[in-house]
């Protein structure tokens, strides 16, 4: 794979939403070829998965088939180089949900979901996907997939992670370590959204780094404060 300039690879919230006003409700006029670079890159690994989604039912496995998706996303734009300020950028996700990727955006949730291509940038898919596995990203795929695959998250962990990225942006290595942590202590979806809330409490007056223990001291106190159903 060659490095891609990503920086040319935007698009506006208004241009977006012309281009979405296109698409037809059968799904048959998606594609029009505008970057088949790109595109070559990325379909048929993704297609395969995503094909495979539209034969599941329950949110379980339609889970199971998004953090598949996303996994793959993330490996394959890795050693195109994408950068943290591209990947930050509403514009590229758009992009490519509307100009590289639209059919499987359709194929995904079955029609037209202007939330899931363009509109709202926390529900855009691809750009919830990938995120969600920079987020919870342990230094090897193979030890990311495991903790993603664990019972204990759904689809109520990826809107409960990617959704709170504060008004700074993303703690990353705080969110990694926050998963991390998750699986260990099978933390269930009330007590992760428990301990998510309990975060964007303190993080406004406690800096994770200098708690004691640092970041994986002040995880175990977020966990140890939501299991004994402490009220601040």
């Amino acid at each position: 794979m060659n490095e891609m300039n990503f920086g040319k690879k935007l698009l506006s919230k208004d241009e977006s939403q012309r281009l979405f006003e296109q698409f037809s409700e059968n799904g048959n006029n998606l594609y029009k070829g505008e970057d088949p670079i790109l595109r070559k890159e990325l379909f048929l690994p993704l297609s395969q998965e995503v094909e495979r989604s539209k034969l599941l039912g329950s949110k379980k496995e339609k889970y199971k088939s998004d953090i598949f998706v996303g996994m793959k996303l993330y490996e394959l734009l890795s050693p195109l180089h994408l950068s943290m300020r591209i990947a930050a950028s509403d514009d590229f996700w758009r992009y490519l949900s509307i100009k590289v990727l639209p059919d499987l955006v359709y194929a995904r949730w079955d029609g037209l979901k202007k939330d899931r291509f363009w509109e709202k940038p926390n529900r855009i898919w691809l750009r919830v996907i990938w995120w969600y596995v920079h987020l919870a990203w342990q230094n090897d795929a193979g030890v990311t997939m495991d903790c993603l695959n664990d019972s204990c998250f759904s689809t109520d962990t990826v809107a409960q992670l990617v959704e709170r990225s504060g008004r700074h942006g993303y703690r990353i290595d705080l969110y990694r370590c926050m998963m991390l942590k998750a699986k260990e202590n099978q933390l269930n979806q009330e007590e992760f959204r428990a301990m998510m809330t309990l975060n964007t409490i303190r993080i406004v007056n406690i800096e994770p780094r200098f708690f004691n223990g640092g970041v994986s001291g002040y995880v175990d106190n977020l966990i140890e404060t939501i299991k004994n159903n402490v009220v601040e």
